[in-house]
């Protein structure tokens, strides 16, 4: 057997390898996808409807809230916080029509809505806008049904409270990821639910709902003061300053170590 037998076609060998090539350099390239952009590659048949536009309903229902209790202290017309009451209350329907996980398609649209690093919050203003037309309305209902409905949105709350907390402990949001609106469902809603359990005369419940927003103040307080300022051996770009090798080591040396001007 001849040499070139050996080897096989030399020209086939160049065509394994140039393929094999393309292959290696296929699995070497492709890096893995970040959740945030998963969440947004899927398909999102109502945009414009999102569980963020709630917080115009919010503001509505604060506004209104704040105007009944104006008329009542100072005699002022009632009927406009009754309308921007109503408002609010149609944003939401709509919303939460529009969001409802009715499918399973859209069921799969909420757990990546609750997932993503910059929406997960934002779920929780069902519950928290409800909780408020539910205590403006109150004394509309029943004493019974108003109870329940309250125990019914603080429930949902606690869910998105949870899901959120259980997002954190999992790693999979990263510390410059955290923004204000993770204060939702863990300080404002539980102070909300406290007024709301208050209205419908549960008083241990309510107390319980403001402790808990008050411990989660204190430890996104806390988180925030830890990690906003430089830190020791830590670099400097996300606050706007130089990196931690290059600056303050020797104000008599105005070149590093590293080369690095100071």
């Amino acid at each position: 057997m001849t040499d070139n037998g050996l080897r096989g076609d030399p020209a086939k060998e160049r065509d394994g390898r140039h393929e094999s090539g393309e292959h290696l350099h296929l699995l070497r390239v492709a890096p893995a996808t970040p959740v945030g952009e998963q969440v947004d590659s899927l398909p999102r048949p109502e945009r414009k409807l999102t569980y963020s536009t709630l917080a115009l309903a919010l503001r509505l229902a604060g506004a209104g809230a704040a105007w009944s209790a104006a008329g009542a202290r100072f005699g002022v017309a009632p009927a406009i916080g009754e309308v921007l009451i109503a408002a609010s209350g149609a944003w939401w329907l709509a919303v939460v029509v529009a969001r409802a996980p009715t499918t399973p398609s859209r069921f799969r649209y909420l757990l990546a809505d609750m997932r993503h690093p910059t929406t997960g919050p934002f779920p929780a203003y069902v519950p928290i806008v409800a909780l408020l037309l539910t205590m403006h309305y109150a004394h509309h209902l029943p004493a019974v049904a108003a109870r329940a409905l309250c125990v019914l949105w603080v429930a949902m709350l606690a869910l998105c409270a949870a899901q959120m907390l259980a997002f954190w402990l999992s790693g999979a949001l990263r510390l410059e990821q955290l923004h204000p609106g993770y204060a939702l469902p863990v300080i404002a809603g539980p102070y909300i639910a406290a007024i709301s359990l208050m209205t419908v005369g549960d008083r241990s419940a309510a107390i319980a709902a403001a402790g808990f927003g008050t411990f989660c103040w204190f430890v996104l307080g806390s988180v925030h003061a830890a990690f906003s300022g430089p830190a020791p051996g830590r670099g400097l770009h996300a606050h706007g300053g130089e990196p931690a090798g290059r600056a303050g080591a020797d104000p008599h040396d105005p070149v590093g170590r590293d080369g690095g001007v100071r």
